[in-house]
C-alpha cells in the first residue's frame, strides 16, 4: 500500500510540472559595454573629417589645400575604416561609410568645433542610421627605434602613441554620445641576426603608421563591444495562445518574432495576465541584449499586473546588477553621455 502511495505522488508531481506556464532556458546575455549606449542604437554611419593638410585654414576647410600629408592621410583613413569594419561585425549593429559628405574639414590633432546639427540630421536620415560616428581629430607620435640584444639576437623595437579624436553624435535627439581624444600605444618590434639587420626587419613607416591606425580604430569599436555571459533564465510558456505561439518561435531561435508578439501584448493583451506574462517575457529579451533599465522596466511591470515571485526574483537580480552599472559609471570605467 506504501509503495503505491508513492507511485501515485510521483506521477502527481510529474502532471503538475508538464502544467506549469513556465520553462528554463540558458541565455547568452550581453554584459554592460565599456560605452553605454541608449536602447535603440543599433545602425551608425562612420567617416573621417580629418584631412592632414598645410595652408591657409580658412581654405583647408572647404578643401582647398597647398598639400596633403600622404602617410597621415592614409594612416587615418585605415583608423575610421577599421573601426568601421570591426563595429560592424558585431552581430548588435550596423554601420556604413557614406559617399563624400560634405562638411568643414579638419587638420588638428585637438577636437575641432562641432557639425552644425541641422547637417548632420540630414546625413542621418539619407543613410537610415540612428546615429553618427566620426574621427575628427588623428595624430601619431613615433619614438626612435631602439636595438637590445637577447642572446644571440637582436631586437629592434618602436613605439607609436596615436591620438585620436572621435564625436559620437545622436542627431534625431541632438546629443554628443561621445566626443574625447583617446591615446594608445602600438609597439612594433622585430628581431635579426645582427643590429641592422632588425631595424631592417621593421616595417617601413608608412607601414607603420597604417598598422597604428588600424589598431587606434580597433581599439574604439572594443568600447561598443558586446560581452557575453551565459546565464539561466526562466520565461513563460504557456497560459494563453499568444504565449504559446511565441514559444515555439523560441524554440525555432525566433527571438525577433517572439519579440513582436510580447512586446505588442505586454500593452495591448486581452487581460492582465497576458500583459504581465508578456511583460516578463521582454524583461527577459531586453536582459539578453544588455538593456538593464528597460528590462527592470518590464519586469517591474508584470509585478505591477501580476504579482508573482518569479517576478520578484529578476527584479531583484536586475536592480542589483543596474547599481553595480552604476558604479562602474560613476568610476568612469564605463562611459555613459546621457
Amino acid at each position: 500500500m506504501i509503495r503505491k502511495l508513492k507511485v501515485l505522488s510521483l506521477v502527481l508531481f510529474t502532471v503538475l510540472g508538464v502544467g506549469c506556464s513556465t520553462q528554463s532556458i540558458m541565455v547568452n546575455v550581453h554584459t554592460p559595454l565599456r560605452m553605454e549606449l541608449p536602447p535603440g542604437i543599433r545602425s551608425f554611419v562612420v567617416f573621417s573629417r580629418f584631412v592632414p593638410a598645410e595652408g591657409d585654414y580658412d581654405r583647408i576647410i572647404w578643401g582647398a589645400y597647398e598639400s596633403v600629408d600622404s602617410v597621415m592621410l592614409a594612416a587615418s583613413d585605415t583608423c575610421y575604416r577599421s573601426f568601421d569594419h570591426l563595429l560592424g561585425s558585431y552581430d548588435r549593429y550596423v554601420t556604413r561609410i557614406p559617399k563624400a559628405e560634405p562638411m568643414l574639414r579638419h587638420n588638428g590633432d585637438s577636437l575641432p568645433d562641432p557639425l552644425p546639427w541641422e547637417g548632420l540630421l540630414k546625413i542621418s536620415k539619407r543613410n537610415f542610421s540612428h546615429a553618427i560616428i566620426i574621427l575628427e581629430s588623428f595624430s601619431i607620435d613615433e619614438s626612435e627605434i631602439i636595438v637590445s640584444q637577447e642572446g644571440d639576437k637582436f631586437l629592434a623595437k618602436v613605439e607609436l602613441d596615436v591620438s585620436t579624436g572621435w564625436r559620437f553624435y545622436q542627431p534625431k535627439l541632438r546629443r554628443t554620445l561621445d566626443e574625447n581624444v583617446y591615446v594608445v600605444r602600438y609597439s612594433i618590434q622585430r628581431e635579426g641576426d645582427t643590429k641592422l639587420l632588425a631595424i631592417e626587419a621593421l616595417p617601413a613607416k608608412q607601414q607603420r603608421f597604417i598598422m597604428a591606425g588600424v589598431f587606434a580604430g580597433e581599439e574604439y569599436a572594443k568600447f561598443m563591444k558586446p560581452g557575453v555571459i551565459e546565464l539561466k533564465r526562466k520565461y513563460y510558456i504557456k497560459g494563453d495562445p499568444v504565449i504559446e505561439d511565441a514559444a515555439e518561435m523560441i524554440a525555432n531561435d525566433e527571438w525577433s518574432k517572439a519579440e513582436r508578439k510580447w512586446d505588442y501584448n505586454a500593452y495591448n493583451g486581452e487581460s492582465d495576465k497576458l500583459k504581465a506574462m508578456c511583460s516578463y517575457n521582454m524583461a527577459l529579451k531586453a536582459e539578453k541584449e544588455g538593456y538593464l533599465y528597460k528590462a527592470l522596466g518590464f519586469a517591474r511591470r508584470a509585478q505591477k499586473l501580476m504579482p508573482a515571485k518569479l517576478h520578484l526574483e529578476l527584479i531583484n537580480e536586475l536592480t542589483m546588477r543596474s547599481l553595480d552599472l552604476e558604479e562602474q559609471i560613476k568610476s568612469g570605467k564605463i562611459i555613459k553621455n546621457w
